[in-house]
């Protein structure tokens, strides 16, 4: 599980390291989340003559919200685009850097498990990949 700060180096990624970046312990987090509820207001009471298109308002929803979480909960197709997404991501991670190491017939594999909920049962849809970074 990540903690604040995290960075976890990877050491089939040449020294590259994640670092989760924490949107919502930044300023303009801090101000969507202070001043949306104004913006909704201005624009409902027709500040400046602008009306506010409902995907934007879905956006700031979603930004707030930090991420799909709920959506991802009750799409199959969107979870599953997801998870397709990452593992295809990293998947060419490796071949790139098998291709530079002169693999050229390398293969990477991956098992991903969909979990729905946390430790307390709260609704919490998350990924465990299990990813092969070696040759197979």
């Amino acid at each position: 599980m990540a903690t604040l700060g995290a960075r976890v180096a990877s050491p089939g990624a040449g020294g590259l390291v994640y670092s989760r970046r924490w949107p919502e312990l930044g300023t303009l987090y801090r101000v969507v989340r202070e001043n949306v509820r104004t913006l909704y207001a201005a624009a409902q009471d027709g500040f400046a003559g602008a009306t506010l298109p409902p995907f934007v308002r879905q956006e700031f929803e979603g930004y707030l919200d930090c991420g799909l979480r709920q959506h991802l909960a009750y799409d199959g197709k969107l979870l599953s685009a997801v998870g397709r997404i990452f593992v295809d991501s990293v998947l060419g991670f490796y071949r790139r850097r098998m291709r530079a190491e002169g693999v050229t017939d390398g293969r990477s594999g991956a098992v991903t498990v969909v979990q729905r909920c946390n430790s307390d049962l709260k609704l919490s849809p998350h990924l465990h990949v299990i990813l092969v970074d070696g040759l197979c």
